[in-house]
């Protein structure tokens, strides 16, 4: 039987998930963290720097990352920023 736990996210920080607090939330018993990216109703976007730190945690306790990209292709290209949307699938061990 899977039992599903929540890591809340905070306006104050910009509802991202902090790695510390995902860690904290991890146990033997972990199999699997979804992580949404844009998350709604937010839009919040996670960088290549916070996803390398998730997917470092996810290799350290050897579970799944199951990540909902959906609305990745949605994501509007920011003229002469560095704006950009990294995917999870396409980060390297």
């Amino acid at each position: 039987m899977l039992f599903p736990f929540f890591v809340h996210t905070t306006e104050a920080d910009s509802f991202m998930l902090k790695t510390e607090l995902l860690e904290s939330k991890i146990t033997k018993k972990t199999k699997a963290l979804i992580l949404n990216s844009p998350s709604n109703p937010t839009g919040f976007i996670y960088d290549r720097k916070a996803l390398e730190a998730i997917a470092a945690i996810a290799v350290k306790h050897n579970i799944y990352v199951i990540a909902d990209e959906f609305m990745r292709s949605s994501c509007m290209t920011v003229t002469n920023t560095s704006a950009s949307h990294p995917s999870a699938r396409r980060l390297r061990r």
